[in-house]
């Protein structure tokens, strides 16, 4: 998802900075934490009536806290009919509601409303998603170095090193703004919300956006291929800005349909979001980010064209998508394959994103072994860079 940035920089800073201390003062709460194999989104462990779970933390995701269904019986809840969101949105067909008493290190919420909801399958570690905004009595920093979550309260937060930018909030959801430089060296300028719920892209742009900022015509996307519901064509952008922090190439997405309402322009993702240590304000609409080591780091992209499915119980991956003229497209790699190794290395073993990661390399080749119904075969893919 992505933010918006006005056109006038504050300051213009170095690619070259080196990662500074965020010094912060004293936490009130930390929160260890760790990352989604699927995702790469920052998990915590919530408990729900003394039922722990990973939790996404999602800054997008208002003041909701929705909870895999298949986890009501541990989590000892008594479910009912889902009622509208506070921000007034009707509840999703299937989705039902308990209310429970949640932890969070150490903050305890009583009474609270939690959706159950089916979750995909694609992402097992990920069993519940929290929205931010439940937490705004503190200010909210997320250290994707460490990895932690830490709250702090206001009186007790010191913002050190780091760059506050304004944000806007409605509904406890973050907007900022964002500045994309395109092909062209033209400037876009985005109002976004910036979500840390938001998988892999920097930016997430609305399909309205991408047409009256005529994105398809200054860049050159290419489709991300992907086993989930959206395979969103994806662009390349020379520079993105927000605040007085500019970081070159990062990826976004451009949206052909909708996923929802109330995004303005889009979303500011975790792609970007994990070159900071970013703490998040709702009362006093404040964003502060510090950059960490991963800071201007080159933002990979697929070189494959191809797109794997896990096994529901985990045994490994089938091929679920290839797309036409790419290396995969061009290798003898069909739709239903199961991989069996990659360089050798057992699928079953690899996480989704440390598969993933094999396919970005760009000017590797891999060897894939595979297996068509009762025929194993073996082939090679000369990966290449696609974006």
């Amino acid at each position: 998802m992505s933010i918006t940035k006005s056109a006038a920089l504050l300051a213009s800073m170095s690619l070259a900075a080196a990662p500074q201390s965020a010094s912060r003062g004293q936490a009130r709460h930390e929160i260890p934490a760790k990352f989604d194999t699927a995702t790469g989104l920052l998990l915590v462990p919530v408990a729900v009536n003394d039922s722990t779970s990973w939790c996404s933390l999602d800054t997008g995701f208002s003041a909701l806290l929705t909870l895999d269904e298949r986890l009501t019986e541990r989590a000892r809840l008594t479910p009912g009919a889902a009622r509208p969101t506070p921000d007034g949105r009707p509840p999703s067909p299937r989705d039902r509601e308990a209310r429970a008493t949640v932890d969070v290190g150490g903050v305890r919420l009583r009474d609270q409303p939690v959706i159950l909801r089916a979750f995909p399958p694609e992402a097992p570690d990920m069993q519940c998603v929290m929205g931010v905004g439940i937490l705004r009595d503190y200010i909210v920093e997320f250290d994707y170095d460490t990895p932690k979550v830490r709250l702090y309260s206001r009186d007790e937060f010191t913002a050190g090193r780091a760059a506050a930018v304004p944000l806007t909030v409605r509904r406890n959801t973050p907007f900022v703004d964002v500045e994309v430089q395109v092909d062209d060296g033209t400037l876009r300028h985005a109002h976004m919300v910036v979500d840390t719920g938001a998988s892999y892209f920097s930016l997430v742009f609305v399909p309205s956006f991408v047409e009256s900022a005529g994105l398809l015509a200054v860049t050159r996307p290419a489709r991300w291929p992907s086993a989930g519901a959206l395979s969103p064509l994806a662009a390349r952008f020379k520079a993105v800005t927000v605040g007085p922090w500019t970081i070159p190439a990062q990826v976004g997405a451009l949206l052909e349909s909708s996923i929802g309402p109330g995004m303005d322009d889009g979303l500011l993702g975790s792609g970007f979001l994990r070159q900071f240590t970013v703490a998040i304000d709702f009362v006093n609409a404040k964003l502060y980010l510090t950059p960490n080591k991963r800071f201007g780091a080159p933002h990979a992209f697929d070189a494959s064209g191809v797109a794997f499915r896990r096994a529901s119980d985990g045994s490994g991956y089938g091929v679920a998508v290839v797309l036409p003229d790419t290396p995969a497209g061009r290798a003898d790699v069909h739709v239903g394959d199961r991989l069996v190794r990659v360089n050798g290395i057992a699928a079953e073993t690899l996480t989704p994103s440390e598969l993933h990661d094999f396919f970005t390399r760009a000017g590797v080749t891999l060897t894939l072994e595979l297996m068509r119904g009762e025929k194993s075969l073996t082939t090679t893919l000369r990966l290449e860079q696609r974006l």
